[in-house]
């Protein structure tokens, strides 16, 4: 039934009217139009819940950035660096003590021992009581050397100071020069960069550290020697600079320290020359040939 717009009248539309032939005629084409209309609504539909999405996210996004910034402006802004006032370093030294393992009876004898000279907070302390608390390597020994280098700010001569005192038992006084032999790989570490501020730092320990060193100077730089801590040139070049050139001692101080060496640095320097001749006779024989 249709009702016409102009007159109002209602009323059955013939089947041969044109109106009824054209939607018949064009019914699938029709059809086709509908849903294609819908699927572009669709799509609409959905390109505009993503958009909603991403305003959504960028919204949280500014909320966060904002809240962060708020967080970062109200935590104190804290600053690194290491103070090395005395305090400080006192301080630090206190705190290393508090943390030894006081149970073992080394330990307990190398605490003890240093309370008495007053030296609980001292690098040379902290170092044997590394070493005595168990079996150490060297690479062990020479990184808690280079921490305490760094946490006590020592330079190189201080921290080979440290080790030598801490290694070395100089209640032996005779014993001493093997011990440097017995040491030999872990002082070989200290060596390698600067052979003369070890020579300096053995330099202070025989003449003002323990002067009762001083006469087996040349049996220390042998034992060096042969294990192969310290080369011929090494000893050589320390011995011909000048005494007032000694950073750690005075110039008397390293006069007496290189008369008690003479002996052994004459050796080697007639040694180096009669290796010379030789082999300048050899250099001869084969031109001959």
């Amino acid at each position: 039934m249709v009702e016409c717009a102009a007159c109002g009248h209602n009323s059955q539309i013939p089947p041969g009217h044109r109106l009824v032939t054209y939607i018949i005629k064009h019914y699938e084409k029709m059809k086709k139009l509908g849903k294609g209309n819908d699927g572009k609504k669709k799509k609409k539909d959905k390109r505009s819940k993503r958009e909603q999405r991403a305003q959504e996210a960028a919204a949280q996004q500014k909320a966060s950035r904002k809240t962060n910034e708020k967080s970062k402006t109200a935590v104190k802004e804290e600053v690194w660096y290491t103070d090395t006032s005395a305090e400080a370093q006192a301080e630090r030294k206190r705190a290393e003590f508090e943390k030894m393992d006081h149970s073992n009876s080394a330990v307990d004898a190398i605490l003890k021992e240093a309370e008495k000279e007053n030296k609980q907070n001292a690098c040379t302390t902290i170092l044997q009581v590394f070493m005595a608390q168990k079996e150490r390597s060297v690479r062990e020994i020479c990184s808690e050397v280079r921490r305490l280098q760094l946490a006590h700010t020592l330079d190189e001569p201080k921290a080979i100071k440290v080790l030598l005192e801490s290694v070395l038992d100089l209640s032996d006084i005779k014993g001493v020069p093997k011990q440097f032999s017995d040491q030999a790989t872990l002082f070989a570490q200290f060596t390698k960069k600067s052979p003369a501020i070890f020579l300096g730092c053995v330099e202070e320990l025989v003449g003002v550290i323990e002067p009762k060193l001083l006469s087996r100077t040349p049996l220390i730089l042998k034992e060096l020697f042969d294990a192969e801590v310290l080369s011929e040139e090494d000893i050589i070049a320390w011995f011909d600079m000048p005494p007032e050139n000694s950073w750690l001692v005075n110039k008397r101080v390293a006069v007496q320290v290189r008369q008690k060496a003479d002996p052994l640095v004459t050796w080697l320097k007639e040694a180096e020359s009669e290796s010379d001749e030789e082999d300048d006779e050899e250099s001869d024989s084969s031109d001959d040939e």
